[in-house]
């Protein structure tokens, strides 16, 4: 039962990157969009 708990939270703590990463990178993204347009206009 203890190493079941253990997978669970090792799993849980990858899709939090995951989640973590992925709106990093859709911030990201947003933000070189608005410097590409203040940089452009």
């Amino acid at each position: 039962m203890e190493s079941e708990k253990k997978v669970e939270k090792k799993i849980l703590k990858e899709e939090h990157l995951d989640y973590l990463i992925e709106l990093w990178l859709k911030y990201h993204n947003e933000t070189a969009v608005e410097i590409k347009k203040t940089y452009v206009a």
